[in-house]
């Protein structure tokens, strides 16, 4: 397998995690699939959507009602109601799906480090019996065997940890996307090499102000404010009055102006982390074609006896490290790349 090859199919990560006794097709559970599934069982989302439908109907029914009084203060006071129940609902949303995601990525992510820690068992076996044979005609000590059979020992511990892990992960994952327990049989799949983040600080920024729920409202509780203030300026008021109408004025306009700042500085910080993370990527990949490189040289050396089998398994375990490590930075990319999709009011998902 060629280097460019070998990235590619690494990349691709298309990873069966279950397999259905009796050899039973195996139907594919994408990341989409799974958060679909994962909204439609959550029970805090199901109540959110209550909440939001209720906010929805108060909202009508008021603006109806509305209709024969005229008044803006009334329409702004439901429509801020309504927008505040539309953030609610969005935060409890993208947590949800959020969680969802990182479990999926995580199986995966354990899936191709089982594999990695069955190589490490079959190399740590090979070399015990290697040494086994050394020690019979007297080239090396019991006590290095000793040494080797604890390295043995705790490959094995490893790879049963692992696999342990794997399972508690599936069972995690069955409950978010509402799956009875036991009965998850489908595939996971990872979808192709990630894009990267395509859009520059300032798009980022004037995005998340435009996608921002919670910045519609506070600018409706500013207007609010003003409305309150005119209506006092039209009879008489005491001075203490007027000066509360212009001081909540005042702290409606702050509160819109600090969690603007509040979002662009969070925004920020996360546009800079989805960056770093692109780096890592390239950075990887690099490291990956040197591995395979390698690894590739080994093979045809070892198919012409210049080297052992334990250089083979030693230099394929290196490439697992290697192949195990870029799915860790995918990851890593792609949960930072949604972080930053769900704060700009983006669905959370793709590649």
């Amino acid at each position: 397998m060629t280097a460019k090859k070998s990235i590619l199919a690494i990349m691709i990560f298309l990873l069966g995690l279950a397999q259905v006794a009796g050899g039973a097709e195996i139907k594919p559970l994408t990341l989409e699939n799974a958060l679909a599934l994962g909204e439609e069982a959550n029970y805090e989302l199901k109540m959110a959507k209550l909440r939001l439908d209720n906010a929805r109907l108060d909202y009508e029914k008021n603006k109806a009602a509305n209709q024969l009084t005229v008044s803006r203060y009334a329409d702004l006071q439901v429509e801020k109601n309504l927008l505040e129940a539309q953030a609610a609902y969005e935060q409890t949303r993208n947590q949800v799906l959020f969680e969802i995601a990182q479990t999926y990525l995580e199986i995966i992510k354990v899936n191709r480090e089982k594999g990695l820690r069955s190589k490490t068992v079959d190399y740590e076996a090979q070399l015990l019996r290697d040494l086994e044979a050394q020690v019979e005609l007297g080239y090396k000590t019991r006590i290095e065997l000793l040494k080797q059979e604890n390295e043995y020992h705790s490959a094995r511990l490893a790879l049963r940890k692992t696999e342990e892990q794997y399972g508690q992960l599936l069972r995690s994952l069955e409950a978010q996307i509402g799956s009875p327990p036991g009965e998850l049989q489908a595939a996971l799949v990872e979808g192709t090499t990630p894009a990267g983040w395509s859009l520059g600080l300032e798009e980022t920024l004037a995005l998340a102000r435009d996608n921002s729920w919670n910045l519609r409202s506070l600018d409706l509780g500013v207007e609010l404010a003003k409305l309150d203030r005119e209506r006092g300026q039209t009879g008489p008021l005491a001075t203490w009055e007027a000066k509360k109408l212009e001081n909540n004025l005042e702290l409606a306009i702050l509160a819109r102006e600090r969690a603007r700042a509040d979002l662009e500085t969070s925004v920020g910080k996360q546009y800079a982390t989805v960056r770093q993370k692109e780096e890592e990527l390239a950075i990887n990949r690099t490291h990956l074609v040197t591995v395979q490189t390698n690894y590739e040289k080994i093979l045809q050396q070892h198919a012409i006896g210049l080297v052992s089998s334990v250089d083979r398994i030693a230099a394929e375990v290196e490439l697992l490290q290697a192949e195990y490590q870029a799915l860790v930075t995918v990851s890593s990319f792609l949960l930072e790349k949604w972080k930053l999709q769900q704060m700009l009011g983006l669905e959370l998902g793709g590649n």
